[in-house]
């Protein structure tokens, strides 16, 4: 019989060393669908341009939303070691902490944002993941799903969950986004 704790953590190891190979051409491969995803959420959600505002980037891989980002305070967070060295030789005004976004090193209400772009379909339960963060924020958790066969479940469970929360699809992406603003749904 398996052991599911085992288990899990050979799967983040295994994630890990992908993100990690992949970091030196992580720009190339999906530089520009991540930045259709900021198009996306920064056309629809102008107040969140703002540089008075604390953004936390998890998984921000090789800080894909800096580049997109002049202004705004940004703490970037992810679990391969390659890719954070990377967005550290890109960028020297944000902070990059090497952590894994299920046990974020952060006290409640020190992030306005938590963005979270192709991640959430990684961890074992997004849900629990969402109501976890929480607490840390002091305005919205913005988290994207691919639009995939695989993922199409945690979408509608996200929708159902969280019916105030707002959707951004465009033809151009390939996931959908989710703003689920503190104030109205996260419970």
């Amino acid at each position: 019989m398996k052991n599911l704790k085992t288990d899990y953590w050979e799967e983040k190891r295994e994630l890990i060393k992908k993100y990690d190979l992949l970091s030196s051409s992580y720009d190339n491969l999906y530089g520009d669908e991540q930045r259709e995803k900021y198009r996306l959420l920064f056309t629809n959600f102008k107040h969140f341009l703002n540089a008075n505002l604390i953004l936390g980037d998890f998984g921000c891989g090789t800080g894909l939303l800096e580049d997109y980002l002049s202004n705004e305070q940004i703490i970037g967070i992810d679990f391969s070691r390659k890719s954070l060295e990377i967005a550290k030789r890109k960028h020297n005004r944000s902070m990059y902490i090497l952590a894994d976004i299920e046990f974020p090193p952060f006290r409640k209400n020190c992030l306005d944002l938590i963005i979270m772009f192709t991640v959430i379909h990684h961890v074992r339960d997004p849900i629990n993941l969402i109501r976890n963060l929480s607490p840390i924020i002091r305005k919205a958790i913005i988290v994207s799903v691919l639009k995939k066969t695989e993922t199409v479940k945690l979408l509608q469970t996200l929708t159902k969950l969280f019916p105030q929360a707002k959707i951004l699809n465009s033809q151009k992406s390939k996931d959908v986004i989710i703003v689920i603003e503190k104030t109205r749904v996260i419970q």
